[in-house]
């Protein structure tokens, strides 16, 4: 099994990203694509500290995630936009596509991420090492809570 791993760096790249995200967020959940799509999905990033991945399967693109600065915990990164193609759930790969997504992050010199997790997704983070706070919450009509990870 062929698996890679490629950082958004081009339009291109860009577009298959956002092609994972739209069948994942705003087809197979009614996400808005106002909500989904936002000016951190643009190559170059308008601010440093952003990233975007792709996890490639055989060389298919099947997972997508990103980071970007925290805009309320200084020193942190804020995961999002994590999917996984429904056929290929179940695999590993959305865990490889955190810990893609957690070593860009502490390469790039954050102390820590944060990130929205919708509530059928908690134990999925938690197994990862995520701690949830606070209350729960909805984010695109879709109930999330917080949960964090601190560097060591």
């Amino acid at each position: 099994m062929d698996i890679a791993f490629e950082e958004v760096a081009s339009t291109e790249s860009m577009t298959r990203a956002l092609r994972i995200r739209r069948t994942v967020f705003i087809e197979g959940q009614d996400v808005p694509e106002s909500i989904e799509v936002d000016h951190f999905d643009v190559v170059p990033a308008p601010v440093a500290g952003v990233a975007h991945g792709i996890l490639c399967l055989e060389g298919q693109p099947v997972a997508t995630g990103r980071l970007v600065p925290d805009s309320t915990e200084d020193g942190f990164a804020k995961v999002g936009r994590v999917a996984v193609l429904s056929d290929f759930r179940g695999r590993g790969f959305g865990k490889q596509m955190m810990r893609w997504l957690e070593a860009q992050a502490a390469e790039l010199g954050y102390r820590g991420v944060r990130l929205s997790a919708q509530l059928h997704a908690l134990g999925f983070y938690e197994e990862l090492g995520y701690s949830p706070y606070g209350d729960i919450f909805l984010e695109a009509s879709i109930e999330h809570r917080w949960m964090k990870m601190t560097f060591a």
